[in-house]
This record gives structure tokens, C-alpha cells and sequence, in this order.
């Protein structure tokens, strides 16, 4: 009940600014809505620190009522939920970011603390995972826009923005497999569509590339980049290197319009063009182009 009300007033919230002489008092709904998913805020509250909170005098009497050890399993419940999975439902961010945990566990980042920070920021906010909010945008798109701006995660190493764009890539558009139609909301410009497939093409050199496909020969040079697909079909996932003329295929959407354009997408990548017949044959064949 308590989330349907946050849900309801959502749009209507903002994030307070306490001073000295002027204080921007929270909504009910939003002051709810942060004690559920706001570890910063509802320690506060637990300690009774309520003088340090923006909330209403007149909301205080209501609040004094609620059932604190229930607030603190509901919150930890979610945050559970969270990282790890329901029960019996989908897998925790730590499975889909698996790579990307390890990166931050290599830099003394506790797993639980990240997810905690990740709740109380804008990206979960506007996440489908938030009850009743609408169409919003999936927990995987959320959790990598957060990371994304977490500028010492990112500049750390480049293999950690890597990693992080290739634990998304793969848990998305796996998601996407099964939900051709989503009920969330797909933002990212790395993701693209055509009539029968989502896919992604980001470039990434060659050194990280033999960490995820080890066959790939040129381990060490940095200075080779390889483009990587990420894709999903109605019924697959397909991941791997591939030439880099699967972005002008993939975007022309059909073999029709391949064999029409093959020749001048032959010479435009110095290739043959039976080179991209066998290539647009690969990718009708995986549900990544319309068969005419």
C-alpha cells in the first residue's frame, strides 16, 4: 500500500535542500518512498535524527506510528532482491554483472553497499522495478547507467568501462530475447533495432576481446579494435566478433536490400562481394535479418 502512494506522487517529488534558513519540506509520498529505499535517509530516521530530515512538522505524528522493524526487513528485502534474485524468479544484478562485481570487489567495493548507494540514485528511480511507476526502463539499463557515473570506477581502468558495457550488453539484450515487445523502456544509443532483432556493435580492442571470445588471436595489441555483436532475436541470443560491415547490414534490415547495396558495400569495406552474401546468409540464418 505505502508503494502504491509513493508510486502515485512520484512525479511530483523532489530531493530537499536543508539549510539554516530555509528548509524545502518532502511530500508524505516521498518522504515514504525514501524511507524504503534510501539507506542514508531511513538510518536518520531510525536514530530519531528527524530534525536533520525535511519532514513536515505535521507529518511527523503519522510517521511516529510506522513499524520500524518491518521498514528495515521490507528495505533489506528489497536490496536482497536486488543483488541476488527472488526465489523463484529472475537472477540479482550480481549474477548479470558478474564481471563488473569483481571489478569493484577488486577495488574494496562491497557488493551490498553498492546497491544500497544504486537505490537511492535518479537511474533506480526511473527503473520498472519500482512498483507501480509505469513503463520505466529496465534494472539492467539502471544499474549501468549509475555505474557509468561513477567516475572513479570508470577511470580506474579502461577494462572496468569495458566490462561494465559488455555485462549490460549481454543481460539486456538476453532480456530482449524473450521480450521482443518489452514493458520497459530501451534508452541506451549503444542498442539499435531492426524488424526482426535488437542488436549492439560496440568496437573494443582486441586484448579484451580475447578475455570474452579467447580464440580471438592478438591478445596483446590494444591498438587492434574488433567489432563485437550483441544480438536478439525472437528466439536467440548471438554474441561474438564480427566484420564491421554487419553495421550497415543489420541496419538495412533485409537481404533484399543486401544484395542490392552488396556491391557498393563490398568496395565501402574492401571486401568481396561474396563476402557479403556469406556474411548476410550467417545473419538470416541466426534471425538477425528479414528473409525476403
Amino acid at each position: 500500500m505505502i508503494q502504491k502512494v509513493i508510486s502515485k506522487n512520484k512525479s511530483n517529488s523532489s530531493k530537499a535542500v536543508i539549510s539554516s534558513e530555509n528548509i524545502k519540506y518532502l511530500e508524505l509520498p516521498e518522504v515514504l518512498y525514501q524511507l524504503i529505499y534510501h539507506h542514508s535517509f531511513r538510518k536518520q530516521f531510525l536514530k530519531n535524527e528527524w530534525s536533520n530530515l525535511p519532514i513536515k512538522p505535521s507529518d511527523k505524528e503519522h510517521l511516529s506510528h510506522i513499524d520500524t522493524r518491518e521498514l528495515v526487513k521490507m528495505s533489506n528485502q528489497i536490496c536482497r532482491e536486488l543483488l541476488y534474485g527472488k526465489e523463484f524468479g529472475k537472477s540479482g544484478l550480481i549474477q548479470y554483472f558478474s564481471n563488473t562485481f569483481k571489478c569493484l570487489s577488486a577495488y574494496g567495493q562491497n557488493a551490498k553497499f553498492i546497491v544500497q548507494d544504486f537505490m537511492e540514485s535518479e537511474a533506480f528511480r526511473d527503473s520498472r522495478d519500482v512498483e507501480f511507476a509505469g513503463q520505466g526502463i529496465s534494472l539492467e539499463e539502471a544499474f549501468y547507467l549509475y555505474l557509468s557515473q561513477n567516475r572513479i570506477f570508470m577511470s580506474a581502468t579502461k577494462k572496468n568501462r569495458f566490462w561494465l558495457q559488455h555485462d549490460f550488453l549481454k543481460s539486456l539484450l538476453s532480456l530482449l530475447v524473450i521480450n521482443q515487445e518489452p514493458n520497459f523502456r530501451v534508452l541506451s544509443s549503444l542498442i539499435q533495432q531492426n524488424s526482426v532483432c535488437y542488436y549492439s556493435l560496440p568496437l573494443y580492442p582486441s586484448s579484451f576481446v580475447s578475455l570474452i571470445h579467447p580464440k580471438l588471436l592478438n591478445k596483446s595489441n590494444d591498438n587492434h579494435k574488433v567489432c563485437f555483436l550483441y544480438a536478439a532475436s525472437s528466439d536467440t541470443f548471438v554474441s561474438g566478433p564480427i566484420h564491421e560491415v554487419a553495421r550497415d547490414m543489420l541496419a538495412l534490415n533485409d537481404i533484399a536490400s543486401i544484395y542490392s547495396e552488396g556491391i557498393n558495400l563490398a568496395k565501402k569495406f574492401n571486401i568481396t562481394f561474396n563476402d557479403i552474401l556469406y556474411l548476410a546468409k550467417k545473419l538470416t540464418t541466426l534471425g538477425l535479418l528479414k528473409d525476403n
